[in-house]
């Protein structure tokens, strides 16, 4: 079968690889015109990715994005190594106050990659340019092709790109990413519309990149929280780089100044657990201060009451379900919806025949099942998190009274008041979190 993706980014990437191992050729379609450059650090420093803001952001590559790539894309795996990738296992992760470390089966799968998000595309990017069954095309789509309905619902058949052009195929899979313009695609071809429910994550993301002395070694322990004002995290990438990121309530103008380098700096020296990560002797500046708004929690179904919106579409990765940055998921989901899309469509091919209404339903209930639960939890914690800061804002008498502290919420107490205190000191509970976290067991485990 003939596949096109449209758009080249993580997902995009996975799902083009996910295709073509099961023997279909695949046109990626790729707005972004800036070549790949020739090492990880050039691509860092050189390479443009307009159609990706974030690359230049702190990036989480989770347990259960090594699992996958260990047991369906060993190539990319080795890739990473090879590109100065590392890996953070359990006994490096445990918080100082835990002192029963003995290993457990599972621990086993509880192994984080560090890297930079840029290094990871660099490397999709050279082994699907390897790949004789994927064709690289650089033009913007504008649209969808439907030349064709079953039962009433209609099909797609191709892309419109800007030009006027259009390249067939038989199935399209969306991966444009938290832009994508899908729902004006379908609207466009005149279908139901998908189900859409969109929460603010009300967070202004301030991130910066710096480089280890040589010698240096990362600091131990937790470096990351949430003091109500401020959420933050250090993240050590590859090749000896590391990032820190703030993320402050988007109506605070005062913490809008960490967009300043110097300001951001004095922050983090002014945070316990993030104070060693500025130290002048632990490693130095690489970048200024990126900055990321406007972001939130999204989740779009494409089976509505029951019936598929549209056939021979499958929407993936951020353009169908996205969360807050903060928690890191997005370039794991996306792999991971790459992969059950590859799986839907196979479980429902013939040798000259796909069930295009089998494949859509498929595709949904593998995302409600196995990826939605996260964007649920995301909603919730950023829901909690608004509903701290609000509490200390009123404790402290910086409200005008027109925003009242939260009704107590029983589970809220548990969640705050037990749950996390005890995952700093238990054993069972750091590794249930941990497991949730890298999205190795669903949120409600």
């Amino acid at each position: 079968m003939d596949v096109i993706v449209n758009g080249g980014g993580i997902s995009g990437l996975m799902a083009a690889l996910a295709f073509q191992q099961d023997g279909h050729r695949v046109t990626v379609v790729e707005r972004d015109a800036n070549p790949v450059p020739p090492t990880p650090s050039e691509a860092f420093t050189s390479w443009d990715r307009q159609g990706a803001p974030h690359v230049r952001h702190s990036h989480a590559f989770l347990a259960r994005l090594r699992q996958l790539l260990q047991e369906r894309q060993p190539e990319v795996l080795r890739g990473l190594f090879d590109a100065g990738c590392t890996e953070l296992t359990l006994a490096e992760m445990w918080p100082p106050a835990i002192t029963d470390r003995s290993p457990l089966p599972g621990d086993e799968e509880l192994v984080l990659l560090l890297c930079r998000r840029i290094t990871f595309e660099w490397v999709l990017r050279r082994i699907v340019s390897q790949q004789s069954a994927i064709t690289w095309r650089t033009a913007a789509v504008s649209g969808l092709r439907s030349s064709r309905a079953e039962a009433g619902i209609p099909v797609v058949d191709g892309v419109v790109l800007d030009n006027g052009q259009v390249v067939s195929g038989d199935l399209v899979v969306e991966a444009g990413g938290r832009r994508s313009a899908i729902m004006r695609y379908l609207a466009e071809l005149g279908t139901v519309a998908p189900s859409e429910s969109i929460h603010e994550c009300g967070i202004v993301y301030y991130t910066r990149f710096y480089a280890f002395h040589d010698g240096a070694i990362a600091p131990e322990g937790p470096a990351n929280g949430d003091v109500g004002y401020v959420k933050f995290g250090a993240f050590r990438g590859d090749n000896r780089t590391y990032s820190i990121t703030l993320a402050t309530w988007g109506e605070d103008r005062e913490m809008r100044r960490v967009a300043r380098p110097e300001i951001f700096d004095e922050v983090c020296q002014r945070l316990p657990s993030l104070a060693p990560w500025v130290a002048p002797t632990l490693g130095y500046p690489i970048t200024g201060v990126e900055v990321m708004a406007k972001l939130r929690n999204r989740r779009r179904h494409f089976v509505v009451d029951d019936q598929p919106v549209v056939l021979g579409l499958a929407v993936i990765g951020d353009a169908a379900i996205c969360t807050n940055p903060l928690y890191g998921r997005g370039c794991t989901t996306g792999s991971v919806h790459a992969h059950l899309a590859a799986d839907a469509y196979e479980a429902h091919r013939s040798e000259t025949t796909v069930d295009l209404d089998g494949f859509a339903r498929q595709l949904h209930h593998d995302t409600v099942r196995e990826i939605e639960p996260f964007y649920r939890s995301a909603v919730a914690q950023d829901g909690d998190s608004r509903a701290t800061a609000v509490a200390l804002a009123a404790a402290s008498g910086e409200t005008d009274g027109a925003v009242a502290a939260p009704a107590e919420d029983p589970m809220r107490a548990i969640v705050l008041d037990g749950l996390m205190p005890a995952l700093r000191t238990d054993p069972m509970v750091f590794r249930a979190f941990m497991r949730a976290f890298n999205l190795l067991d669903v949120p409600e485990a």
